[in-house]
């Protein structure tokens, strides 16, 4: 063993292997053309107050990836360059910044990596061996995933957060030709072994709202987050918590 933590992220990027914990980060982009992915969701009918999904916006930057839950008004005062300019010399990108910041704010947006809307939670993939967390910025996709969710009669989620439906995800295409394909369909098969225990180790844990502050999402949330049902609780005269007198249904509920 080393100096450096096994997750720590080298200056040479050759020297990060794949079993470092940037490996849990999963985008259809990692899709070939005409393969497809099954996805199942984590996190239960709350998955969002619990931490298990976030909504925001994504960008490069200078220094990396910035994520934000609103617009980030000022994104351009840090934004990186698109992706047409990704094999520039760092002397030439620096040029560029200079050239684009003398464009009028609309031509701009051309030039830099603007913001994209994005979906991120915590999932497993068929062939995937740890949870991942995906994020979706494509508008497609989104657009299906939040059709299929807000069917909650038909698309239903398991005690244990595991959901009772999958996402079979499908590319087509490449470059400005890309399309994807989303299906949803009934599924509830217990999860792999080794994906239900990771499960169960790791989701009071896991924490996705981490990200827009630059954290690891499953490294723990903070203490102010309350899990969700949790029983009502008073405080006494001390300010200790108590467990509410009615917090539990009677017989006749």
């Amino acid at each position: 063993m080393g100096f450096f933590p096994d997750d720590y992220r080298y200056a040479d990027s050759d020297k990060n292997s794949s079993t470092q914990s940037n490996d849990i980060y999963w985008k259809p982009s990692k899709l070939e053309a005409g393969s497809k992915a099954e996805i199942r969701m984590l996190g239960g009918e709350n998955a969002f107050k619990d931490g298990y999904v976030i909504a925001g916006y994504e960008y490069f930057t200078r220094d990396g990836v910035s994520r934000t839950p609103t617009y980030p008004a000022k994104w351009r005062d840090n934004a990186g360059l698109a992706y047409q300019y990704r094999e520039l010399s760092p002397e030439a990108k620096e040029d560029k910044y200079k050239e684009i910041a003398a464009m009028p704010q609309e031509e701009q947006v051309k030039h830099l990596n603007a913001p994209k809307a994005f979906l991120s939670f915590v999932a497993c993939i068929k062939g995937e061996p740890k949870l991942q967390v995906v994020t979706i910025t494509q508008r497609q996709i989104r657009a299906q995933l939040e059709e299929y969710l807000n069917m909650p009669e038909d698309f239903t989620w398991g005690d244990n957060g595991v959901a009772n439906f999958k996402f079979s995800l499908s590319k087509k295409g490449s470059g400005k030709d890309t399309t994807y394909v989303t299906t949803a369909t009934p599924f509830n098969r217990a999860l792999p072994k080794d994906l239900a225990s990771e499960w169960d180790d790791k989701k009071a844990e896991i924490y996705l709202p981490a990200l827009f502050e630059g954290g690891h999402p499953f490294e723990g949330r903070p203490a102010t987050v309350k899990p969700q049902g949790l029983p009502p609780t008073r405080k006494d005269e001390l300010g200790a918590d108590h467990e509410a007198e009615d917090a539990m249904p009677t017989d006749d509920w």
